[in-house]
């Protein structure tokens, strides 16, 4: 019985270093920094972003932003692409930048976690809205 009950301390343990629940607050808490952010200047913010200054990455919590009129990516690895292409979640996410602007939107998807993580994908949820001219989102993984 004792051992039992160590090994369901451990994966407790286990499971909580990869999984933490505060993470839904400080993406949609993001999300709303980065909506400041793209309306007090879009370039500047773009910038911040990339770099995940100020605040704009924590762990693997981070801004995305595309053109709502194209689907092209202007932050990240991914930039220059058109996010209406990403397999699983894409036309989604883009559907979602679509609504009205204070429209905050969540999409759960599978997605691999950035390197040096395993590269087996596990679910991911993307809190994405419109900012003017701009859908962007921030993403977490539950």
């Amino acid at each position: 019985m004792r051992g039992i009950v160590v090994a369901a301390l451990s994966l407790a343990t286990w499971s909580a270093a990869f999984a933490d629940p505060g993470d839904a607050e400080k993406a949609k808490a993001m999300l709303d920094r980065v909506a400041v952010a793209v309306h007090r200047d879009q370039n500047a913010a773009m910038q911040m972003f990339n770099a995940g200054a100020d605040g704009f990455k924590d762990g693997s919590i981070y801004p995305f932003c595309f053109r709502v009129s194209d689907g092209i990516v202007l932050t990240g690895q991914t930039a220059g692409k058109d996010i209406r292409t990403f397999p699983g979640s894409g036309h989604a996410i883009f559907e979602a930048a679509q609504k009205p602007e204070d429209q905050v939107t969540e999409i759960a998807y599978m997605a691999r976690k950035p390197p040096p993580a395993d590269a087996t994908p596990v679910k991911k949820v993307s809190v994405v809205r419109r900012i003017g001219e701009l859908g962007c989102g921030v993403g977490y993984y539950p």
